[in-house]
């Protein structure tokens, strides 16, 4: 594969195949340009097709910034107009398409003849405020991200902080109903027990690397905040706590899920940070049944208490709904999952058993 150096000095690595009307295939998240192996073969006797790893994948240089979906789309831009030669046809797939909708924003499509989205819903995580049919409509398969939105992580660690005679407080957050809501309810029960929220800090989930504009106010804060709070992935709160120590700024981390998520986000920077989870295994509960089953089903353990148990409630939730209402029309299993969430959790020890009984991969409700 050749390469080309993008205008921040990265090098994407690229290959050519073919004659005829320049077509770039741009992949998913966590693939690389082999992917399009077979399309390759079969669109190069009448396109010049090209294939690149992006930036961070296969080939491609693994810089330390630059990991944002508009950076990604500046990058095809570089492609485009030094590899193919405007105008080319795009196609994007699954992360590929977020990369294209990017592109379209930033550039209005300058440089793009045709373009084709693959395997990519228009608005993947649902908004809170959407209806049952905008949900359906819109694609929205993390439409049960509320399982995510629990009050009792955030209200027990606000708990936990005043208790170990942390009265001031940061947070950082983004409006919505994970990243967000959390920090809206660890404020509320931080401040009800006499603690201080001095500010709140906006990030991007899974693309922020440097903290420098929020480490800056806060260093400058007066009184200088005795933790920091927020559902911060893994890595982003290494790198948090690393600048804050930086500046001098002497928080204690006190960080949502990351404890209990898979392996790959535990990273070297987070020691003595505190960590609440999403899920309460208690003993005889139904979660450590489950993972037990599972264990000695499979022979290996689940990697993921807590993710597996989200998952395990989406089904029993599901699965209840299109028994109560005998019907598979989205709308209406929406409204009895609705009306009938909490009462699933709590009787249905039949679906429960059914999971012990079949071995499934999933553990069971994250609320025991």
């Amino acid at each position: 594969m050749a390469t080309v150096t993008t205008n921040d000095g990265v090098e994407l690595h690229y290959d050519v195949a073919g004659t005829g009307a320049p077509l770039v295939l741009v992949h998913g998240w966590n693939q690389t340009a082999a992917l399009f192996e077979r399309q390759v073969a079969g669109l190069s006797d009448r396109f010049r097709v090209i294939t690149f790893d992006l930036r961070g994948h296969g080939e491609s240089q693994w810089p330390d910034h630059g990991y944002r979906v508009s950076r990604y789309a500046m990058d095809l831009r570089t492609v485009i107009d030094e590899v193919a030669g405007p105008p080319a046809h795009v196609l994007g797939h699954s992360l590929g398409c977020c990369v294209l909708w990017s592109y379209f924003d930033l550039f209005a499509g300058e440089g793009i003849d045709r373009a084709v989205f693959v395997d990519m819903m228009t608005h993947p995580v649902a908004n809170e405020a959407f209806s049952e049919q905008e949900v359906a409509d819109y694609g929205s398969i993390l439409s049960l991200l509320a399982s995510f939105t629990d009050t009792a992580q955030a209200e027990a660690a606000a708990d936990f902080a005043i208790n170990q005679g942390w009265t001031t407080a940061v947070t950082f957050s983004v409006p919505g109903p994970y990243f967000g809501y959390i920090v809206e309810v660890f404020t509320e029960t931080f401040e009800s027990l006499g603690g201080d929220v001095l500010g709140d800090y906006p990030f991007v989930p899974a693309g922020t690397t440097d903290f420098s504009p929020q480490v800056n106010e806060i260093a400058a804060l007066d009184p200088q905040p005795d933790v920091v709070y927020s559902g911060l992935l893994a890595f982003q709160a290494a790198i948090l706590a690393a600048q804050l120590g930086e500046a001098d700024v002497d928080a204690e981390m006190l960080v949502a899920d990351a404890f209990t998520a898979t392996g790959g986000y535990y990273v070297d920077g987070v020691e003595g940070f505190f960590h609440t989870s999403h899920t309460f295994p208690e003993p005889g509960g139904r979660m450590l049944r489950f993972l037990a089953s599972y264990e000695a089903a499979r022979g290996v353990p689940l990697e993921s208490d807590s993710y597996s148990a989200l998952a395990a409630d989406a089904i029993l939730v599901s699965a209840d709904a299109v028994i109560r209402t005998g019907s598979l029309d989205p709308v209406t299993v929406g409204e009895a999952i609705i009306a009938g969430t909490a009462a699933v959790l709590a009787a249905r020890e039949d679906l429960f058993e059914a999971f012990l009984g079949n071995g499934t991969s999933w553990s069971s409700s994250s609320s025991s």
